[in-house]
């Protein structure tokens, strides 16, 4: 009897074992293995595990069945074939395009669910398809000595009656796919020392070594794209809005030189709190719009931040106000007609109250992020602190 080990996936029976994604169980001893992707970010660090504990059972001949969920940033980071495109589609019947998982799809008819379609495989790979076949939904590939088979998502988790059918059905396509050549399982003593092919076991040493060369590989990419998330998140200056503005703008301050911080106390909360390196302290709030230029609302929000602020008892000078607005936000910026609305310039005039439009931030930021001109930084504060009461004009970028 095959025995059957389950990832992130409960088959409502007694007679299969299950595995959280966030663990490092070995599935050495399972014959097949239905694994599910992870939609929770925070276990994509399994990813690399995975890839290799799938790539090691695969090489003892295993068979492993992947149910498609709907894919996320890093959600497929396990497969082994890392040039496989996953492309999220909704409302598409699943219909069988093999004999081989006829009688798996009849069993199960009415519990596929298709959340995405398969890019770069073969016409002899596609299990399952569209019915228009013009989306492969499924597919099977060979891997080592073992199988793998990518199916449309189960939605069983609650029969117990189907959980027995996907049981017995998946065991029918393991026996079949190992029936063409039947391999004797190796005898612990062929192990032995006097039995070595000394050419197989230097092979088996570079496999070794790849593998520790893919894992340093992988480290290092995770490395790499929290470095890009980190470089772009100056690109919430333009589009964003809410927290990701906030913390786009934050991000932006510090590349300037303040230094600038969320406050909340559990009575007083503001968007930033800013300190320049002159000396000068600011209280920012952001604001995007889908469509429109930013209004009077989040202005008067400032205002009664600013005092709200001042009246704070270790406060003994108020502090300056900037509004940073992101008007027309969903827009190509270049397609953008409208900043602040004449109340709103009027009232930061009456005020002094600095309007920066996070567009002509990101500009600012763009180059200092990739050049390091400390003269310019200067220049950008000074703008900020002498153009109070006004939109605010940032210098020219140096040549």
């Amino acid at each position: 009897m095959n025995k059957i080990l389950s990832v992130n996936f409960h088959i409502p029976t007694n007679d299969v074992g299950s595995i959280p994604y966030n663990s490092k169980a070995s599935l050495s001893d399972a014959d097949i293995i239905l694994f599910l992707p992870t939609t929770n970010q925070d276990h994509h660090a399994y990813n690399a595990y995975w890839r290799n504990e799938l790539l090691h059972v695969l090489g003892m001949g295993k068979t492993v069945f992947i149910l498609l969920s709907k894919p996320f940033a890093k959600s497929y980071g396990f497969l082994p074939d890392s040039s496989l495109q996953i492309v999220d589609v909704i409302g598409i019947e699943v219909h069988p395009k093999s004999n081989l998982i006829e009688p798996l799809f009849k069993s199960l008819k009415s519990n596929w669910v298709a959340h995405c379609y398969l890019l770069g495989i073969s016409i002899e790979q596609v299990l399952f398809s569209s019915k228009n076949n013009d989306r492969n939904l499924g597919a099977i590939f060979n891997t080592g000595k073992g199988h793998i088979l990518l199916l449309p998502y189960l939605d069983i988790q609650s029969n117990p009656e189907k959980g027995r059918s996907l049981i017995k059905e998946l065991s029918n396509i393991h026996n079949i796919l190992n029936s063409k050549d039947e391999i004797s399982e190796r005898p612990d003593w062929a192990n032995l020392i006097e039995f070595e092919i000394v050419s197989a076991t230097l092979l088996s040493l570079k496999v070794e070594n790849n593998i520790k060369t893919i894992n340093g590989l992988l480290a290092e990419n995770d490395s790499l794209l929290e470095k890009i998330k980190e470089k772009e998140i100056i690109k919430n200056l333009l589009f964003e809005t809410g927290k990701q503005l906030e913390n786009g703008v934050i991000h932006s301050l510090k590349i300037l030189g303040y230094t600038a911080e969320n406050y909340d106390d559990g009575v007083l909360e503001l968007d930033q709190v800013i300190l320049s390196p002159e000396g000068d302290r600011f209280i920012g709030e952001c604001e995007g719009k889908d469509n429109k230029a930013i209004d009077i609302t989040k202005f008067r929000q400032l205002q009664d931040a600013l005092n709200e602020d001042f009246h704070r008892e270790e406060i003994n000078e108020k502090a300056y106000g900037i509004l940073f607005g992101n008007p027309q936000r969903l827009f190509n910026p270049v397609d953008r007609t409208v900043d602040f609305t004449d109340k709103c310039k009027n009232g930061a005039k009456r005020e002094m109250i600095g309007l920066v439009n996070t567009v002509d931030l990101f500009k600012v930021i763009r180059y200092l992020s990739e050049n390091d001109n400390e003269e310019f930084k200067i220049k950008c504060r000074k703008a900020i602190k002498e153009q109070l009461g006004k939109v605010i004009q940032f210098p020219d970028l140096p040549e």
